[in-house]
Parts: structure tokens; sequence; C-alpha cells
């Protein structure tokens, strides 16, 4: 893979890491009903760190940072699904094994933040492919060859 798809997926995964964390903070204070106060956004932050790294596993397994496999808006769904899915069991086991270790059982604030995130994140892969679009980032090529078989191939690949 070449040096430009990978920093566009790097972007990808910044994003989703920002945008994790930003679903945890309003996950939790739509759950206290007020602005939930740095020491115990950071308390959560820590411990949701590790299931942030699951949840990151999960989005290469499904492909979520293919970029070929995003641009089908149907397939970008059907695996933020699945991811969201794999993430929920991950997320309920993870805080499960872990929960005398990080001191919370937090199943409605994973719930939050699991639907919050995972919907933002959608979002942000559609924001990104129009971005992906714009002028100054686009791959140029040329194909040669008969007028009939270079439409056949600009068909395909559109």
């Amino acid at each position: 893979m070449d040096l430009r798809s990978r920093w566009r997926q790097f972007v990808l995964l910044a994003g989703d890491i920002v945008i994790f964390y930003a679903a945890l903070w309003l996950a939790l204070t739509v759950r206290g009903a007020a602005i939930v106060p740095w020491e115990s956004f950071v308390v959560n932050a820590v411990a949701f760190s590790g299931y942030l790294v699951l949840r990151q596993f999960t989005y290469f397994t499904v492909g979520l940072y293919d970029l070929r496999l995003i641009w089908n808006l149907e397939s970008l769904i059907r695996n933020t699904l699945a991811a969201a899915g794999i993430n929920w069991v991950l997320g309920t086991t993870f805080f499960y094994l872990l929960a005398p270790y990080v001191g919370m059982t937090p199943k409605t604030n994973l719930l939050l933040t699991l639907v919050m995130s995972h919907t933002a994140d959608l979002y942000w892969r559609r924001a990104w492919l129009v971005l992906l679009k714009a002028l100054p980032m686009l791959q140029r090529v040329v194909f040669l060859g008969d007028e009939a078989t270079t439409a056949e191939l600009r068909e395909e690949l559109e």
C-alpha cells in the first residue's frame, strides 16, 4: 500500500479516536444530565481506553479502514453495523471481566458511547470521502487504448 493510502487511513483513525472520546464525554454528560467534570471524564477515558483498542481492531477487521470498501455506502453501513455488534459484545465482555480492576461496569455509558461513536464514524467516513474527491486530492489516470475499451473501463471504475 502506498504512502498516500496510509496517510488517508491514518486520518480516518485519528478522526475515529477523537470521535470516540467526544462520544464518551457526551454519553457521560447525557447520563448525568449535566456537564461532566473533567476528573470524572479522565477516569472514564482511562477505563474506556482499553476498550478503544479492541474497537479499533474490530474496525480494521471488518474493513472500515479499507478505502476501497468504504466508497460503497451499502458496504459502509453493513460493515459499521457489524462492527457495532461485535464491539457491543467485546465491550460488555471487556468491562465484565475487568470490572474489579477498572472499578466500574458502565453498561449504559458503553451503549451510549457505542451508538454515538459508530453513528458519528459513519458520517465521518462519508465526509472524508467527500474531501477525498476534492480536486487537489484527486488521482489522475490516463487510459491508453481504443475508445470502446477505455469507455468500458471507465464505466467499471465509476
